[in-house]
């Protein structure tokens, strides 16, 4: 069972996730990208699906902390990917928030993220 952190400040995209596929994988859900960014040094994750523009910390430093620890990170928005890819190193996974909850998707996303870690 794969560890997948995820960090959002809305309560009702974490409950969905947690819905969506918490049965089939081990999830831990925080809501502040500044504590996720603390967490990633004290545990070990097999992927981190991070929000990008959230209050409490913003996406693109847990992004950077994953990266730094080799761990496979995936970014969630509500808007437009285009305006924030410029802000992301190259190559990080931008998913629209309302197309994670479909259930195949998204558990072929973390499977695929998390076994390209591996190799």
């Amino acid at each position: 069972m794969k560890h997948v952190l995820v960090v959002d400040d809305e309560f009702a995209i974490r409950e969905a996730i947690e819905n969506c596929f918490g049965d089939n994988h081990r999830l831990t859900l925080m809501d502040s990208g500044t504590e996720a960014t603390y967490l990633l040094h004290s545990e070990n994750f097999d992927l981190v699906l991070t929000d990008y523009d959230m209050r409490l910390g913003d996406g693109r430093s847990v992004v950077n902390s994953c990266i730094s620890l080799g761990i496979p990170v995936v970014v969630m928005t509500g808007h437009d990917p285009r305006k924030i890819r410029k802000n992301l190193p190259k190559g990080v996974p931008i998913v629209d928030k309302v197309k994670l909850f479909d259930h195949e998707d998204l558990d072929g996303l973390l499977s695929h993220e998390a076994d390209k870690s591996a190799l």
